[in-house]
């Protein structure tokens, strides 16, 4: 997420834990609380926001991956 808004791509924002991290354990699995973005569930679409969609997507694939990030996926499907 920090890397997407390095990047000026809007995206949600981490809300760090009372140590300072973006990462907490839960149940001995990760996770990461994100700020609540007001808004509601559509189910259609107008062409115009299917367009800004498409328009967002095409930035988003033009974000290099950082170095950091695992280049064989966890569960066996490269």
């Amino acid at each position: 997420m920090k890397h997407l808004e390095k990047n000026d791509f809007q995206t949600s924002r981490i809300v760090r834990n009372s140590a300072g991290q973006t990462v907490s354990s839960w149940n001995g699995k990760p996770l990461m609380i994100k700020q609540f973005i007001d808004g509601k569930v559509m189910d259609d679409f107008s062409p115009l926001l299917i367009e800004f969609a498409g328009k967002e997507l095409a930035k988003l694939h033009k974000i290099i991956a950082p170095d950091y990030l695992p280049k064989k996926l966890g569960y066996g499907i490269e």
